[in-house]
């Protein structure tokens, strides 16, 4: 069976979550997901915030995001990013008012968190919705922002997997310990444990050749972002070969994508690539603005009903 969901960025301007989590239960969408960034620095631009087109100005010596070196002066730059409500915050809120909607990030920066506070909201945020959250993440693209959390941007992935591993811990153990590079803490206590067993899934949102192979070693599914449709089909291709070489059944691995659809052929298309969930992402705006997006896409998965 194939479930769908939708994407928005959420801000104090936009449609606001609860309301829009009603509207998607109602229209019975699976899931809502929400995005994070905790802050953008400015000293890579000209000191000016994006403007409504997201258009930023770089510096001659700035860079672009992933530390690639920059030939433009312009850097496209969504002005929301900067005004994202935190995204387990928003779920809550959410959470409070639907019964049957599920929520997950997309994507959260786990690595911006520290690790025993972020397991224990987790938890709770896992226990008071019932068990309907799921952690899309990734290990960051923006090294400034990083460094301002003290994350030293070279280690990301490695402090993300260490940080997934250490809040597994103490999630399933009585007397968690964990001992990484990065995260470390002896013996304790802390019995806030989740819903279900073993903790919200994580799904990892990026599509590279070391990120298939990071969803098969510790992750519990892939979350594609949005691209051409024949590197998306070749990650999951990718997904599986690294799975039977290591004995993994694809039936422990969730197939996400983080899609912007047009039509039931495109749906079709990724389905049968072998998603088994399509996240469709909604451009953000009003009430006004969100609604008819949403039944749109309502007319899209219901055409899917059962498949």
């Amino acid at each position: 069976m194939v479930n769908f969901g939708v994407f928005m960025f959420h801000t104090a301007n936009t449609m606001q979550p609860a309301e829009l989590a009603i509207a998607a239960e109602d229209l019975d969408f699976e899931s809502l997901y929400f995005p994070e960034h905790t802050h953008i620095p400015m000293r890579r631009w000209n000191g000016e915030p994006p403007d409504r087109q997201g258009t930023v100005t770089l510096y001659r010596e700035g860079i672009r995001p992933y530390g690639r070196p920059s030939e433009l002066d312009t850097f496209t730059f969504a002005e929301e990013y900067i005004s994202l409500y935190d995204p387990f915050i928003a779920i809550a809120t959410a959470a409070a008012v639907t019964d049957r909607l599920k929520f997950g990030t997309a994507i959260s920066l786990i690595n911006e968190h520290d690790t025993i506070t972020f397991a224990r909201e987790l938890a709770s945020l896992d226990r008071l919705s019932q068990g309907r959250l799921t952690i899309g993440f990734g290990g960051g693209w923006f090294p400034d922002e990083m460094e301002n959390h003290g994350i030293p941007f070279e280690h990301r992935w490695q402090i993300s997997r260490e940080k997934i591993e250490a809040m597994r811990e103490l999630w399933t153990k009585k007397e968690a310990e964990y001992h990484g590079e990065f995260v470390k803490f002896d013996k304790c206590w802390m019995d806030m444990k989740p819903m279900r067993r073993g903790g919200p899934p994580f799904l990892l949102g990026a599509n590279s050749k070391p990120a298939h192979r990071r969803v098969v070693e510790y992750c519990d599914g892939w979350l594609c972002p949005p691209g051409p449709p024949e590197l998306m089909r070749e990650g999951i291709e990718r997904i599986r070969r690294i799975a039977d070489e290591k004995g993994r059944s694809m039936d422990t691995i969730d197939l996400s994508a983080l899609c912007m659809i047009n039509d039931e052929k495109q749906a079709e298309e990724l389905i049968e690539m072998g998603f088994n969930r399509l996240i469709m992402w909604i451009y953000l705006g009003t009430p006004t603005d969100v609604l008819p997006q949403l039944e749109r896409y309502a007319k899209i998965k219901d055409a899917f009903e059962g498949a």
